[in-house]
């Protein structure tokens, strides 16, 4: 194995090496260096099409973290035209590819390279690189004025999008779902997923007190990598995501207020506990990252003591490491394998980024979450809902069973005892009786016996009304007199205030208290409006109009009634308000008597 100093020499020689003059600077000094110097290699650097592809995907992602990916694209692309080559020794270039007769040739060499689909994703990914070439080399023949090259691969393209469809991609999507159906996925245990976290948070409070005793790059080195597990184990997010947290987000962290309406609201004693900040996520969304007040602390340690080890200023990630463009970064895939196997888990290969978010999104399945919730579950993991329910939740083969078999066999009038309805089996797992998973099925796993048992039945809870005593509203009549005079609703902040300062309304929610403070104030705009409604008015009782109120409304409304033009409803309450005549009415009355007049005139 080759040490850092015989790599670094070895990648100063590839620059020397000779490439195309049209490759970019970003080409010819951080993709081709790394590229090996092999058949496939010395494609990449001399054919041109190849480097104006590469020029464009270094255009397009500009981050360094992507560059690998970009090496990834051009190999493939060589690979497939040193495919080519073998059958077709007349191409003398790559461009020289892209005409109508080559199609058929084209589908070949495909299939052979992917090995008639034995790397389905391959020949995918070979028909989308040869379509985005072709419309590079549209624009490129655009710009030389080349009509004729121009006509030829256009036509090329319009294969490519016509036929592939029926000759690769189908194919290849048959052979994806095949894949994807007979693929066993062994998700984590919870077992193994409590001593992953306590082994981490150990490790993260020996050595932040070793660090604020004395530095030590091995400590700040151990603290740095255990901080970024442990947050990608609690939060599930994507390594790349949370590797990448650059420092001008995490200094962006917000806490709850405990005065907020909404914490009051939820009631939740742990949430001064947590602090919250944005990430880049996948696609340019902004995903959440919650840190404990605890690991706040060793970040900033981290973060305070990061020149010390050697990582420049300049280097915008918090999870930095030396290095000599200031762009490197622990690497959370790697730490993630080294931190499994020594916590003791018995499945350490299952404590992965990609099965501990599936993990997730399938316990999430078994609790019954409405629409809005799984919303923003999808939104906290960083996709889309279709995204998470297709490809992160796993199908569960307790869960079918379980519920499924009890409606298949009633809907076919096959009667069952009721201690075999799911109704049932969920309260025995709430009381504490434990299944055997062989008298289930044999294939079922271990981790789908867990999901069953977050889903037992939930009754709601009603509690008995609490009806208010004459010394509670006497109580806040005064204490909200303000609220009552200007006729404005009280925070929820306030009541949460009140209740603590009176003993009297400690049976009392914020809620409760908000509501009768608001009921009281409708009743005192009602009694205003009409003062009759609330003394004894049968509701429902149709009263007819007296001869001195019509001739009051049209005293009141001459003009109205002239014009055909029926006043507001702020008109209407304000001459309620003013003629005592007219008080056992209401606006809504009013305008009704005045329209059906209009009616009756015409």
């Amino acid at each position: 194995m080759k040490n850092k100093f015989q790599r670094n020499v070895t990648v100063a020689s590839r620059v020397k090496t000779f490439i195309n003059l049209k490759a970019n600077s970003i080409m010819r000094n951080k993709i081709l260096p790394h590229i090996r110097v092999d058949t496939i290699g010395k494609l990449v650097r001399n054919e041109e099409l190849i480097i104006l592809f590469g020029n464009r995907l270094t255009q397009k992602y500009r981050s360094p973290h992507l560059y690998k990916m970009i090496r990834s694209r051009l190999r493939c692309v060589a690979n497939f035209y040193w495919h080519y080559q073998q059958r077709n020794h007349q191409v003398q270039t790559f461009s020289d590819l892209f005409d109508p007769q080559n199609y058929d040739e084209v589908v070949i060499c495909i299939n052979k390279m992917a090995g008639q689909y034995k790397s389905p994703t391959t020949a995918a990914n070979i028909g989308t690189y040869l379509k985005k070439i072709s419309l590079h080399l549209i624009s490129e023949m655009i710009k030389s004025k080349n009509q004729i090259k121009l006509q030829v691969v256009r036509e090329f393209l319009q294969l490519l999008e016509d036929s592939l469809t029926y000759d690769i991609y189908k194919t290849v999507a048959e052979n994806q779902l095949d894949s994807k159906r007979n693929k066993t996925i062994n998700l984590p245990t919870i077992n193994d997923i409590n001593l992953l976290r306590n082994h981490l948070n150990e490790k993260i409070k020996i050595n932040y007190k070793k660090l604020r005793e004395k530095f030590s790059v091995v400590s700040w080195k151990e603290l740095s990598g255990a901080l970024l597990i442990a947050l990608q184990l609690f939060n599930r997010r994507r390594a790349g995501e949370i590797e990448r947290t650059k420092i001008q987000d995490f200094e962006q962290y917000e806490a709850v207020n405990v005065n907020d309406e909404m914490a009051c609201d939820l009631k939740c004693d742990h949430i001064e506990n947590y602090v919250r900040f944005l990430i880049r996520g996948k696609r340019g969304r902004d995903v959440p990252v919650l840190v404990d007040k605890y690991k706040l602390k060793c970040l900033k340690l981290v973060l305070e003591t990061r020149e010390m080890a050697g990582t420049l200023s300049t280097n915008p990630y918090v999870f930095g490491v030396p290095g000599k463009d200031g762009l490197q970064h622990l690497v959370a895939t790697k730490l993630i394998v080294h931190y499994a196997k020594n916590c003791g888990a018995e499945y350490p290969q299952r404590l992965r980024g990609t099965l501990l978010r599936k993990h997730f999104a399938t316990k999430c399945g078994t609790m019954n979450l409405k629409e809005v919730d799984l919303k923003d579950v999808a939104d906290y993991m960083g996709h889309h809902e279709k995204i998470h329910l297709e490809h992160y939740r796993m199908p569960n083969a307790t869960r079918d069973i379980v519920r499924m078999s009890r409606i298949l066999e009633k809907a076919q009038g096959i009667e069952t005892s009721p201690s075999c309805s799911p109704l049932n089996i969920c309260n025995k797992e709430k009381s504490g009786a434990e299944w055997n998973e062989d008298s289930i099925v044999s294939k079922v796993n271990a981790n789908d016996l867990e999901d069953t048992q977050l889903n037992s039945s939930r009754k709601r809870c009603y509690k008995k009304r609490l009806t208010w005593s004459q010394e509670e509203k006497t109580l806040v009549d005064v204490k909200a007199k303000f609220y009552f005079e200007n006729c404005e609703s009280p925070t929820l902040s306030y009541c949460k205030t009140l209740i603590k300062e009176e003993i009297l309304l400690k049976n009392r929610t914020p809620i409760t208290l908000k509501a009768y403070i608001m009921n009281r104030i409708k009743q005192q705009k009602m009694s205003l409006i009409n003062p009759t409604k609330h003394k004894g008015c049968k509701r429902g009782v149709k009263r007819f109009w007296s001869e001195e109120e019509k001739n009051e409304v049209n005293k009141l409304f001459q003009k109205e009634l002239k014009d055909n033009k029926l006043p507001s409803m702020a008109v209407c309450r304000k001459v309620i308000m003013e003629n005592s005549i007219l008080s056992n009415r209401t606006p809504e009355m009013l305008r009704a008597f005045l329209n059906n007049t209009f009616k009756r005139n015409k």
